[in-house]
């Protein structure tokens, strides 16, 4: 991928500005290999394909990712300032159904997400796993990360919601599915 797509990499990583966070190339492209083998599902593009696929990332924002994957300090740094403040009020607005008074819950919500972010769990080798690695450009990071935070907060609920098995209710309870969950009538879950 590198070597075929070597001087359209090159271009895309200064259009990046991908240098102001210290990525180099190498990381850069492999970042757009991710992205490439996620919309081509393994199968190869052609030259052209990939290059327009490519050239309609936003670039700048997965050059950031990127970055922040690699546990780049100048980008932590930007990404802090840049988005700490929209990820609380993605938070806010994703709790306001649970009415007022929510601020500490939302902050906490948009919070949990950081470690996620920055890799704490290794992968094989010992390499941090960044939730950065499955962003690839094709949307705008904060985009993106409202979308991430939205699920983690469905994911949340459903941990607290606890889980009820189907073959363990009474015949008298009524289960109706609604989006894929079962809800009982008795209100249990």
């Amino acid at each position: 991928f590198s070597t075929q797509h070597s001087s359209l990499i090159e271009g895309l990583h200064a259009e990046a500005k991908a240098t102001r966070w210290g990525l180099s190339r190498e990381m850069f492209a492999e970042g757009l290999w991710r992205s490439a083998g996620k919309r081509f599902r393994g199968a190869p593009g052609t030259p052209s394909e990939v290059e327009a696929y490519l050239k309609s990332l936003h670039l700048e924002d997965l050059a950031l990712a990127c970055a922040c994957s690699e546990g780049l300090e100048t980008a932590w740094e930007f990404f802090v300032a840049h988005f700490r403040q929209e990820l609380r009020n993605a938070s806010c607005a994703i709790l306001r159904s649970y009415g007022p008074g929510n601020d500490a819950r939302a902050e906490e919500l948009a919070d949990s997400l950081y470690a996620e972010l920055y890799g704490i769990r290794s992968a094989g080798g010992g390499r941090r796993k960044s939730l950065f690695e499955y962003f690839h450009g094709r949307s705008k990071l904060s985009t993106w990360l409202r979308a991430v935070l939205a699920q983690r907060h469905v994911d949340l609920l459903r941990t607290e919601r606890g889980t009820i098995s189907l073959d363990a209710a009474s015949d008298s309870t009524e289960v109706t599915m609604f989006d894929g969950e079962a809800e009982l009538s008795d209100g249990q879950m």
